[in-house]
């Protein structure tokens, strides 16, 4: 269990646009057509809210991240790395029904550790959305 404060999550970044073209008809009457994309580059950002109601699992992400870390650093080898981070296929590759089998990949759910042991996908807020759109002014 890490200590309190001792850690940062995962840095956010999120780029939204909005586009829109505005047309006139007669003297008081306008069309504007509109384009909004929340999230343009489809980025996984943590939802900060879906953290404070329980969807966390904060001892597999510390387990977990600081493994990834030691390894990126140089101080872990990667024999002892993948003997850590392949330890459960959740795909069952060889489709004999064992899902707790190494396949020399690292597992997807400690790839992302923020997703927690059971790989809960609500701790991301939403992707990317597109709306397209028009107000006629009068």
């Amino acid at each position: 269990e890490p200590l309190i404060n001792t850690e940062r999550m995962p840095g956010a970044w999120n780029i939204d646009l909005t586009w829109d073209k505005r047309f006139k008809f007669g003297s008081h009457y306008y069309l504007t057509f509109f384009v909004w994309v929340n999230n343009l580059l489809n980025w996984r950002i943590i939802d900060q809210a879906a953290l404070q109601f329980g969807l966390r699992d904060e001892e597999w992400y510390h387990t977990y991240k600081t493994t990834q870390e030691a390894y990126d650093n140089g101080t872990m080898d990667r024999e002892t790395y993948m003997s850590l981070m392949d330890q459960y296929d959740p795909n069952d590759v060889d489709g004999d029904g064992e899902l707790n089998e190494a396949d020399g990949e690292v597992d997807y759910n400690k790839k992302y550790p923020e997703m927690g042991s059971k790989l809960d996908p609500r701790v991301y807020d939403a992707g990317r959305s597109i709306r397209f759109g028009l107000s006629f002014q009068f």
